[in-house]
């Protein structure tokens, strides 16, 4: 046998030993596979993510599992009663009985009495939470509670820790709830700002020196579910009028006849009540007139019909 015969049966034995050992390797790999002990790899709803009252959750092993072993081995805190489906050997989801409680978080752990269909165990227990929806709130409000001198073109803002309504079109906006409430009742346009921001505007001044109410009644929901548990009530007072100026001035002298008297007043003003409230006496009798307003109404003028009376 020859130099060249002797190099290539060498070369021959190795192919047939890496072949070997190649075909070994993948038998002992796909051997060692069914023999892993089982892990989670998927949990629906995420934990951290809020879960509804109704909410099922599912658990996701990598491989086919025990199902009674599984079941037996799950437990709540608190504790909590539901039923058990599997929607395929992998995948086990629980529903609860009677609902998740709201505002609440359940720890889940999976213990080591879990087993795989191949009869393995979980190497260690495995733990999740479960946080259900809580509860819609109102986190701030404008003007603030028991707020006094407020200003009479205050408007009343509500922010919710959730958002209420979704992101509509301008079309849309009049079928958003209106969430507030106002004693003395007030008319007005209300808006959402944002999903969670609630803007009431009067149309007209609100009064002054008076205490108005503002309620969210109980019941209202988020997008999600969460509904507000209790009414919200709060109170703020408005500043009270002050008159600033008067025209012509208190023992002003040689006033022109058809000079009108015009009063400047701290804020906007009610017209109808403001002017039943003014009078002009002359001889014990008032004297006859008419009315006009500023734009703003924060300032009113009467202009006597006729002139006013020489030397009166």
């Amino acid at each position: 046998m020859n130099h060249v015969e002797v190099f290539l049966l060498r070369g021959l034995a190795l192919l047939v030993s890496a072949s070997l050992l190649a075909l070994t390797g993948s038998v002992l790999a796909q051997q060692g596979e069914d023999q892993l002990p089982p892990q989670v790899i998927e949990i629906i709803p995420y934990p951290g993510e809020e879960v509804l009252t109704d909410q099922p959750v599912a658990v996701t092993f990598d491989q086919a599992m025990d199902a009674a072993s599984v079941e037996s081995a799950w437990q709540s805190d608190p504790a909590i009663t539901g039923q058990f489906a599997w929607t395929d050997g992998k995948t086990l989801t629980f529903t609860p009985a009677e609902g998740w409680q709201r505002a609440t978080r359940y720890n889940i752990s999976i213990g080591t009495e879990a087993k795989a269909a191949n009869g393995l165990p979980l190497v260690e227990p495995y733990k999740f939470f479960v946080q259900t929806i809580g509860y819609l709130e109102v986190t701030t409000v404008i003007p603030a509670a028991d707020a006094e001198g407020v200003s009479a073109d205050a408007t009343i803002t509500v922010s919710f820790s959730r958002p209420v309504v979704p992101l509509v079109s301008t079309e849309q906006l009049a079928d958003l709830p209106q969430p507030v409430v106002i004693e003395p009742a007030l008319d007005g346009k209300g808006e959402w700002l944002n999903t969670s921001v609630f803007m009431f505007t009067p149309s007209k001044p609100l009064s002054g020196g008076t205490t108005y109410t503002v309620s969210v009644p109980a019941g209202l929901k988020d997008m999600l579910g969460a509904t507000l548990d209790q009414t919200v009530s709060w109170k703020f007072k408005t500043l009270a009028p002050e008159i600033l100026n008067v025209y012509p001035y208190q023992s002003e002298s040689g006033v022109r006849l058809e000079r009108p008297v015009t009063i400047e007043f701290s804020q906007p003003m009610d017209r109808a009540s403001t002017e039943a409230a003014f009078s002009l006496i002359y001889g014990g009798e008032p004297v006859k007139g008419a009315f006009s307003w500023s734009e703003d109404s924060r300032s009113l003028t009467f202009q006597p019909e006729p002139k006013l009376n020489i030397e009166s």
